[in-house]
């Protein structure tokens, strides 16, 4: 959870720093996008409006479309602050929603000089981190036993319904797996 918290950190004060910054502070760098190689790389740029980007943000939004069964817009809020903007998703969805994009985040920070990271496996790498974390948090709360468990299967049921659906890498499945089986 650490580490995804550390993400939203560095996303919120700009640590990335993009071509165009680093033109500016490096004489003969080329401001260019890194991804696509012709637009300037701003911070909106890399993040968003890169053609690789948008198709990135694009297929992971089609999944979640799949998944939640409703329409998303990509907009500047999905991405600075996680807000879907669309209330028919269910409350005990939310977390999961959110942790999607997040991952989208973290696979755009992993792949920001390299595009050839953008990947639905990368993602799915990197959602799966962010449950595992998750989970294990809510573990170390200070309730009941059958109510972390109950805890953790309302708000994962449909994550793992996902990965029953065979969305997912087997090797993820498989982890997913051996970490709640507990929860039978």
């Amino acid at each position: 959870m650490r580490k995804f918290k550390e993400l939203l950190r560095k996303f919120i004060l700009k640590w990335y720093r993009t071509p165009a910054q680093m033109a500016y502070i490096m004489e003969g760098r080329s401001p260019t996008c890194w991804h696509c190689g012709v637009n300037k790389g701003w911070y909106s740029h890399m993040w968003l409006e890169c053609p690789k980007a948008k198709f990135f943000w694009n297929l992971i939004l089609r999944k979640m479309e799949q998944l939640f069964k409703i329409k998303f817009k990509l907009n500047v809020d999905v991405l600075l602050i996680r807000v879907i903007g669309n209330q028919k998703i269910a409350g005990k969805y939310q977390e999961l929603c959110k942790a999607m994009i997040l991952a989208v985040q973290a696979t755009i920070a992993k792949g920001w000089k390299d595009a050839n990271k953008l990947t639905l496996e990368c993602w799915n790498n990197d959602l799966y981190n962010y449950i595992q974390s998750d989970i294990v948090a809510y573990l170390t709360q200070d309730l009941p036993w059958d109510n972390k468990k109950m805890g953790i299967k309302d708000r994962w049921s449909l994550y793992l319904d996902w990965i029953k659906s065979g969305e997912v890498n087997p090797n993820i499945a498989q982890k997913f797996r051996n970490l709640c089986s507990w929860l039978k």
